[in-house]
């Protein structure tokens, strides 16, 4: 009888057996090897990341947000030079309005307009970042005014001419005693305006901050009038600013040391009505500029001093360079003579640098002025001339205009060397 063809049971089972033994094999050498093990099916296996469990102090670390690993990884690079910065600065010299100027500019008992003397020079400050002025007059509402004391509509109209910042250091300061300049004072901040050269009660340190750059104006007096001191027992208190060497040398060191990138200092020096510069001012400005000062712009004399530029050797090794004006004239005042007549308003542009920590000065004009009697409706006032604008040259009388000629030959005479 012929075989059937076929596997026999036995064959099967022995095959069956071999299959399962190879498959427990695989199964327990995909135990043994964890997840790096892989089927290979035509191509290579694909790895995949290794997973590490983390120790147990690590439990409790914080998360960080994608937000904060982009702002971790950005600080840590290198920070960018920042680019030099410009500023623009104007400075006018003393403002006086004696009773009679006052008179001539009031509307009725209470009402006074300004506006009309300064209307002249108003464009001069409008484009300056920061614009400073010497205040040499009290303001309060003691009615009637007198020689040194002036009704509030005087700051509102140099707020509107483009004044920023008065300076109160004057040997008048303190004709009114304490009460009158504590009433100025708050009239200016009232008015929006800065002041400098009264340290009583002050919430700042005395440094402003223009376009980023941190400017100290430090402002004194040389003393004070035979009035201030009856008033004051004739004493210099603390709070108010009496110029020496050494407490200007002192106080521009602290500005540097507080942060100051500027530093300009505001000298009420000199004699009255006397242009000469004495070596004793020249040696105290070279000081004060190897000591750190950027700007030193003088009044009190009314009348326009000579202006040079003084290169010194600081502390710190390197060369400086710091603009010197003794004397701006007058800004407005009752002026008698022709030497009075003549005023500077000084515009100049600042290039500061942050990453050296030094300023250049890039631009230096001494826009001249003229000041001259007019009348209006019927009365006697006083204007500010702009020398430099031929429509208000054309505008007024030809004795005028030779005085104003006049003034400008006096003001080029002294700032030929700082022009740029």
């Amino acid at each position: 009888m012929d075989k059937k063809k076929g596997l026999s049971m036995g064959t099967i089972l022995v095959l069956s057996l071999a299959a399962g033994t190879i498959i427990l094999t695989l199964i327990f050498l995909s135990a043994i090897s964890g997840s790096d093990f892989h089927w290979m099916s035509g191509r290579e296996a694909e790895p995949t990341p290794t997973q590490v469990t983390p120790p147990p102090e690590w439990d409790n670390a914080p998360t960080v947000s994608p937000e904060e690993s982009r702002r971790e990884a950005t600080e840590s690079e290198p920070v960018r030079a920042r680019d030099p910065v410009r500023i623009t600065l104007s400075f006018a010299g003393d403002i006086t309005v004696p009773k009679l100027m006052q008179d001539t500019m009031m509307i009725n008992d209470h009402e006074y307009n300004f506006m009309p003397a300064f209307e002249g020079v108003t464009g001069v400050f409008s484009d300056a970042d920061l614009s400073v002025a010497t205040l040499e007059t009290l303001i309060t509402d003691r009615n009637p005014y007198g020689m040194y004391n002036a009704p509030s509509a005087l700051l509102e109209t140099l707020r509107e001419a483009g004044i920023h910042h008065l300076n109160l250091a004057t040997e008048h300061m303190l004709d009114l005693g304490f009460e009158g300049l504590d009433i100025t004072k708050s009239e200016v901040n009232r008015l929006g305006l800065e002041y400098s050269g009264y340290l009583a009660s002050r919430d700042t340190d005395g440094i402003t901050s223009v376009n980023g750059v941190r400017i100290a104006v430090l402002s004194y007096t040389y003393g004070l009038s035979d009035e201030g001191r009856v008033r004051t027992g004739k004493s210099e208190p603390a709070d108010i600013p009496i110029f020496s060497v050494q407490k200007v040398l002192d106080d521009i060191r602290t500005a540097r040391a507080q942060g100051a990138d500027l530093v300009i200092v505001l000298p009420h020096w000199g004699m009255k009505n006397v242009a000469t510069v004495t070596d004793g001012m020249r040696e105290t400005a070279r000081q004060m500029a190897e000591c750190g000062a950027d700007l030193i712009i003088g009044a009190h004399s009314n009348v326009v001093s000579e202006a040079k530029f003084i290169e010194t050797t600081r502390a710190d090794g390197r060369t400086y360079e710091t603009l010197v004006c003794y004397s701006l004239g007058a800004l407005l005042m009752d002026a008698r003579n022709a030497e009075n007549a003549a005023g500077i308003i000084l515009s100049v542009e600042l290039e500061y640098d942050p990453e050296t920590r030094q300023s250049r000065i890039v631009r230096c004009h001494p826009v001249p002025l003229y000041i001259y009697q007019d009348r209006i409706n019927d009365r006697r006032t006083w204007r500010i001339l702009n020398v430099e604008n031929a429509e208000q040259l054309g505008n007024v009388s030809e004795t005028v205009q030779a005085g104003a000629a006049e003034a400008l030959e006096r003001v080029r005479a002294v700032t030929e060397e700082i022009e740029r």
